[in-house]
């Protein structure tokens, strides 16, 4: 077995996770968010426990003015880590943003 196999093989899921996590943050900073939240996705689902990507996901919702959704991630992210200061901050954002009117949720 060649060395490059092998290093494949010993990617683990939360391997993966961490690129999909990771392309996700990329395609965010690019104002991609459909494809930053699709990565996200990939990325939770590989690792439910990933530090910050609930995070990442939620202010990806923000900024397409899905507030509930948002508001579950920073929800979940807290659950995961609680002292999770900028969970709190986004959270709150989400709310007032909610709450002004300014829900574009389905």
């Amino acid at each position: 077995m060649s060395d490059n196999k092998r290093d494949a093989d010993d990617i683990d899921r939360e391997d993966i996770a961490i690129l999909y996590a990771n392309r996700g943050l990329a395609y965010a900073q690019k104002n991609e968010m459909v494809k930053a939240i699709a990565d996200y996705n990939q990325a939770i689902w590989l690792d439910p426990t990933l530090p910050a990507t609930h995070n990442n996901r939620g202010e990806a919702y923000i900024r397409i003015g899905l507030y509930r959704q948002a508001i579950d991630d920073f929800d979940r992210e807290l659950e995961l880590n609680p002292n999770d200061a900028n969970a709190y901050a986004n959270r709150v954002l989400a709310m007032q943003l909610s709450q002004n009117g300014q829900c574009s949720d389905r």
